[in-house]
């Protein structure tokens, strides 16, 4: 196995910029990691509202009622109640809604009359909070009013208070065992695409160029190892090389994210990373083939490793690129790589239907492994007949 030794020697001589690479990488991820932990979460969180509550009506039982509702979902303020303090109160924002109660309200709405409440808010609000809670309040009173005779205005108020203070408890149920449950999770193994194929480019074009030269590939031919033997020592480092890189990276993503390696999830995750890695160590491999300096090398992996990320659903997801980029990019691996992470984040189930897309998208990357090696060995057999 000299052939296998001498190239893990070659490697561990890489070892200073592949390592350069992994930090930069990690730097990224773990403080992205830390400040996008929340970001995408899925739960709904009611947020209070700062309202201004003017009533210019009297105290009634009915109104008493209403603004114990209303604070349920607001905050109260006090300002002036003239033009020039219930502007000053939207301009610096002590307020972001102010509602008024005119005069003969109650009378009017017991009466059986519809009467208009005044509302002013700022151009930018879009909380429908405030007018969700109004309408309720209002809207259920008025049928107890409409189809119960008799009742006295606290015995609306309190039929209401207790329809609206009645709470239902809902379980969805959806079949899932084990989803992803962070975006951190989906964010570091989309960004593996970038350090994977900058990582493999480097350690084996580098390798790849050393070996290059036209008098040590006479010498290979000439030595008593076999072509055949030669070139198994070779695919066998290189194969070694990938798998070191994932087991550290997915060794890192198993860690920052906590997810456990036992987990459905986290299996699919792996495996679509073995199947991006087969696409990188080939493209790699063409690389080395093509190009004749490290100073190349080191310019093609930013070149391709940034190009794919941009286009293939990174650094900007895929639902905001324009519809040309995509067609584009469906001809990179990338593209599918990202797809399938965005698929098995999105898994309630585990059935056929729903895992059959995410393989078809690792066999695409294959099919991308498969052609680009393809290429590459054609090339490398054109030099080989060149050293004879």
């Amino acid at each position: 196995m000299q052939v296998f030794k001498l190239y893990i020697k070659l490697f561990t001589k890489a070892l200073p910029t592949i390592a350069i690479y992994i930090g930069v990488f990690l730097a990224i991820v773990v403080l992205s990691t830390l400040n996008n932990n929340d970001t995408n979460s899925t739960i709904f969180e009611e947020s209070k509202v700062r309202i201004a509550y003017i009533n210019r009506d009297e105290e009634s039982i009915l109104l008493q009622g209403f603004k114990n509702h209303l604070g349920n979902s607001s905050v109260f303020v006090d300002i002036e109640d003239t033009d020039e303090g219930l502007k000053d109160a939207l301009f610096f924002r002590d307020a972001t809604y102010i509602l008024i109660i005119p005069e003969g309200f109650t009378r009017d709405f017991l009466s059986g009359n519809e009467p208009i409440l005044n509302k002013i808010h700022l151009p930018d609000f879009m909380d429908a909070t405030i007018d969700l809670a109004v309408n309720n309040y209002f809207n259920t009173a008025r049928t107890y009013l409409n189809h119960i005779e008799n009742l006295s205005e606290k015995e609306i108020v309190e039929k209401v208070t207790r329809d609206l203070n009645t709470k239902v408890e809902v379980n969805i149920y959806s079949g899932k065992v084990d989803q992803v449950d962070s975006s951190s999770t989906i964010f570091y193994y989309d960004y593996l695409v970038y350090v994977i194929l900058s990582v493999m480019i480097l350690g084996i074009g580098s390798i790849m160029i050393t070996f290059s030269n036209l008098d040590i590939k006479r010498r290979n031919l000439a030595s008593p190892i076999s072509l055949v033997n030669y070139q198994f020592q070779q695919i066998l480092a290189y194969l070694f090389f990938a798998v070191i890189c994932l087991v550290i990276f997915i060794s890192i993503g198993l860690l920052l994210t906590s997810q456990s390696l036992f987990q459905i999830t986290s299996l699919l995750l792996i495996l679509n990373v073995i199947s991006f890695t087969t696409c990188a160590l080939s493209i790699a491999y063409l690389v080395g083939s093509l190009v004749k300096s490290r100073g190349s090398t080191d310019m093609i992996a930013n070149v391709i490793g940034l190009g794919m990320s941009f286009i293939g659903g990174v650094f900007v997801p895929i639902e905001f690129l324009g519809e040309t980029v995509i067609q584009v990019s469906k001809f990179t691996p990338a593209y599918w790589y990202t797809t399938a992470n965005g698929a098995i984040a999105n898994l309630t189930n585990f059935t056929w239907n729903n895992l059959s897309s995410i393989f078809s998208h690792m066999l695409i990357q294959l099919g991308f492994t498969i052609a680009i090696f393809a290429v590459a060995l054609v090339i490398n057999k054109n030099k080989s007949t060149e050293a004879v």
